[in-house]
């Protein structure tokens, strides 16, 4: 009996969540079988609970005539939530979901919120099926339905934040779907703040995967349209450069505030400078996001870097694109054979590489960091390995390593390990996460959320009750 009540007495202190900005919702609760639904619908009633829940009662409210099936289904187990206006839905739900003691399963039930996919209103947004395939045609090709990184999906779990992404490529332009946040950069080569769009609008494509403005009516969505771009330009005008300068250009971005670098570049010779300075970015916690290549080859060089993410191709059907390199080094995949985005300064237009997959794959890792900026890069890897989807050989392979990315899976798996308390998302409740608690208790400050588990804005003991009550997990 005292490990159904402890649970119960947790509740009270644990389910005290701040009002959102958005509309009255409701959350459909599973109670655990063995919990009364009467003393977990009590607790919700409560006094804690009076500024977020207007009414509880049983989600079925004609019970079902056979009860033998309800029992042995849980239908008889559910409650419908009802919350007051202004009152956040999802924090309700991420809290609920940490009480495993009690909930077996929390549902946002407010219409479409995650049934229905909104999709943006721009233009080319029906041929970027590496974000959404529902078997379009592109470049003569008929895809396969949901060959995709589930873009809207994940847009529809929690609004982006900004991010600084590093594009160490040959220029981005002042693309109007990025209006106001391509950041004043740095011309390696020349040693100067001038930026320019060279060899035919490569860094502006790939910054546009990352970050074009979503649901504006302009060009394309990007993954994560409050990213700020921060171009490093490394190639001079004939589209040359020298490995030494991204080298540099490395260092650069991570000294000025990068918290990812995208790297469509790539060489087949071993140079220690290069490898030093992705040894540099890791260490300062900043993933670099490299190609595989674009031969059909060996992986080149930074992806072949045991720190870079070297980043292979897919094609709409989900098969790896014929001109993606392969090899060991190869961790993930992403769309990159016939892929749309920004040129110049108004425009879009497609291109194909490896260098079209690597943003894909940064334009995810910017929203995981939207979301928890103190992610490591390990961290930001797991999460998409454990996340991706098979697309050839179960597990890994070395055509497209771990899977192509799923934005949706990498985003909820973050969401349900932070709000369980597994802060560094690593999939364990543990000491790290602990120290990571106590290191933010007090106000919570900036706009990260560290620490603050239940969403008051206020790292404290009912933080440290739902991160020890899933130690371990």
């Amino acid at each position: 009996m005292r490990s159904l009540i402890s649970p119960l007495v947790c509740a009270t202190t644990i389910l005290t969540i701040s009002a959102g900005a958005l509309g009255a919702e409701t959350i459909s609760v599973k109670v655990r079988a063995g919990v009364s639904t009467d003393a977990a619908a009590s607790v919700l009633r409560g006094d804690t609970w009076s500024h977020s829940v207007a009414t509880v009662e049983p989600l079925f409210r004609t019970p079902a005539a056979r009860a033998d099936l309800a029992a042995k289904h849980g239908v008889d187990r559910w409650l419908r939530v009802r919350l007051r206006p202004g009152t956040d839905p999802r924090a309700i739900e991420r809290s609920l979901r940490a009480l495993a003691p009690i909930v077996e399963v929390a549902e946002h039930s407010a219409p479409g919120a995650f049934g229905d996919v909104t999709l943006p209103n721009d233009p080319n947004f029906a041929t970027q099926y590496g974000v959404h395939n529902i078997g379009q045609t592109v470049s003569g090709s008929v895809g396969v339905v949901d060959a995709d990184c589930d873009g809207p999906e994940a847009w529809a779990l929690e609004p982006s934040r900004a991010v600084v992404v590093g594009i160490v490529d040959a220029g981005v332009a002042q693309h109007v779907d990025m209006a106001g946040r391509v950041l004043p950069g740095w011309n390696i080569a020349t040693q100067t703040p001038e930026i320019f769009d060279l060899c035919s609008s490569h860094g502006t494509h790939v910054a546009g995967v990352v970050a074009a403005t979503r649901n504006n009516g302009i060009a394309i969505a990007g993954l994560n349209d409050a990213a700020l771009i921060l171009p490093v330009q490394v190639f001079y005008p004939n589209c040359s450069g020298e490995m030494s300068e991204v080298a540099e250009g490395f260092v650069w971005c991570v000294d000025h505030g990068a918290q990812i670098i995208n790297a469509s570049i790539h060489s087949y010779e071993f140079e220690q400078v290069v490898e030093d300075s992705v040894n540099y970015c890791y260490d300062a916690g900043v993933l670099v996001v490299a190609i595989a290549g674009n031969n059909n080859a060996n992986v080149a060089y930074p992806g072949k870097h045991e720190h870079a993410l070297a980043v292979a191709a897919t094609t709409n059907k989900d098969v790896r694109a014929s001109f993606s390199n392969n090899g060991p080094e190869v961790e993930i995949a992403a769309a990159g054979a016939n892929v749309i985005s920004l040129i110049n300064t108004s425009g879009v237009g497609s291109k194909s590489g490896t260098s079209m997959a690597a943003p894909h794959v940064t334009g995810l890792g910017a929203m995981l960091l939207g979301r928890a900026p103190w992610l490591t890069p390990d961290a930001l890897w797991e999460l998409m390995r454990d996340t991706a989807d098979d697309v050839e050989a179960p597990g890994f392979d070395e055509n497209t390593g771990w899977g192509r990315i799923n934005a949706f899976a990498a985003m909820t798996t973050l969401l349900e390990r932070l709000a369980s308390g597994d802060l560094d998302a690593d999939g364990t409740v543990g000491p790290q996460d602990l120290a990571m608690l106590l290191g933010a208790w007090g106000p919570a400050t900036g706009s990260d959320g560290l620490g603050d588990i239940d969403g008051d804005g206020y790292v404290g003991p009912t933080d440290l009750g739902i991160l020890l009550g899933a130690w371990g997990s």
